[in-house]
């Protein structure tokens, strides 16, 4: 390759070492993006807290559900808007 086959696209030329550097970006990149859900989840899914809604978790994941809507915005206001989207289309 050379720089006539990707004018616009001077990373195509770039080294093996830069790719390692760009995988190492990417790994930190989702590991911070995983830190904040963390963060601001409390470590709910989107699946336990929607079986939670349904009434089909168990009682140690109804605690941990209710826990995590005193503590959490993120899931106090996700579980807000699915129960109202809910009662709005199947009157539940």
């Amino acid at each position: 390759m050379n720089a006539a086959t990707f004018p616009n696209r001077p990373e195509v030329l770039e080294g093996p070492m830069d790719l390692d550097r760009e995988w190492v970006e990417i790994r930190e990149e989702i590991r911070s993006v995983r830190q904040q859900q963390l963060d601001e989840w409390g470590g709910i899914s989107d699946l336990l807290l929607t079986n939670f809604i349904t009434g089909r978790c168990t009682e140690a994941e109804k605690r941990q559900v209710e826990g995590s809507l005193q503590r959490y915005p993120k899931v106090r206001e996700w579980h807000d808007i699915v129960v109202e989207v809910l009662e709005k289309e199947f009157g539940r």
